[in-house]
Order: structure tokens, then C-alpha cells, then sequence
């Protein structure tokens, strides 16, 4: 019985170490890999982009950049469509990045599960941060990219996106 005590007390004891001085490994402090945002205009819109502000009938969608920021400016003409821009760019800020870029079965449902690197949307969500700013005729979101140095990257991708959503003109009759 004293031995089994003995062992009992040398266990508890290793197990009570001072890890105070543990470093983590050096790849463990390192930021993942930021994604250059990619304006990848691609797939059949199966989900007819229903998450996204740009999308609802009748906004009109514009970009503009400060030195750290992409501001994607969202207007629409009537109180109904307002309310709409309004809760898909609410919900798009809410949103965490989307899946990581390595996963090989990564696949875009319209649920967040895409990489972030393909679809029509204006709102980009690898690798930034994004606030929603509430205007009389829609909203303003401001997409704060992780790395600064990818506004630009960030502001021609968006840019693709915005024309693209653009109809296409119609040939003459």
C-alpha cells in the first residue's frame, strides 16, 4: 500500500511541472498564408448569389479605396430593396473567413464554405475584415484586408466583380 502511495505522489508530481518557460515552435507564432484576392469569375450562380447585397434588384454597387480599405458603396432606389442591401451586408460582416485555401474538397454552397477566392460577389471575405456602415440610400461595407500592402489587390478584385454584375449590352435590332 505505501508503494502504491509512493507511485500515486510521483505521478501527481510530473504532472504538476512548471511550463512557464515552454516556447511554442517557431511555425507556430507565424500568420498563415494571406490569399492575394482573386476576382476568379467562375461557376453557374446556382445559389443566384442570395447572401449577396449586390445582388438584390435594383442596387447599384460602386468601389472606391482609401490607403486602407476597400469601400464598397451599395445603393438602391426604394425602402424595400434598402432593407435588403442592408441585411446581406449585416450578414456578410458577421462572417468569419471562409474555409482554408489548402482543403482539397473545399466546395461553394452559398453557405460560407467556399474559399473566398471564387464567385460574383463584391463582398470578399479571404483575409479581411469587414464592417457594414448604415447609409440613407443603402450602405458602405469597408473591407479591411489583413496584409495592407493587398488594397490594391483587393480593390481590382472587387472591381472585376462589380463588372461583371453589370448587364451585358444588348445588340441592336
Amino acid at each position: 500500500m505505501t508503494m502504491l502511495r509512493l507511485v500515486a505522489i510521483a505521478l501527481a508530481c510530473a504532472g504538476c511541472q512548471d511550463h512557464t518557460n515552454d516556447q511554442p515552435p517557431p511555425s507556430a507564432s507565424l500568420p498563415p498564408a494571406v490569399p492575394k484576392p482573386s476576382a476568379r469569375l467562375d461557376g453557374k450562380r446556382q445559389q443566384h448569389m442570395r447572401n449577396c447585397p449586390s445582388a438584390v434588384p435594383s442596387a447599384k454597387t460602386s468601389v472606391t479605396s482609401t490607403a486602407t480599405t476597400v469601400d464598397i458603396l451599395i445603393t438602391a432606389p426604394d425602402p424595400d430593396a434598402r432593407r435588403a442591401v442592408l441585411a446581406r451586408a449585416r450578414y456578410n460582416a458577421q462572417l468569419h473567413d471562409p474555409v482554408p485555401m489548402w482543403l482539397p474538397f473545399v466546395v461553394h454552397t452559398g453557405l460560407h464554405t467556399g474559399t473566398g477566392g471564387d464567385g460574383f460577389c463584391p463582398v470578399i471575405h479571404a483575409a479581411t475584415q469587414i464592417t457594414v456602415e448604415e447609409i440613407p440610400a443603402g450602405v458602405i461595407i469597408h473591407e479591411q484586408p489583413y496584409d495592407p500592402g493587398m488594397v490594391k489587390d483587393l480593390y481590382d478584385a472587387v472591381a472585376a466583380r462589380i463588372q461583371a454584375l453589370q448587364p451585358s449590352p444588348q445588340p441592336n435590332a
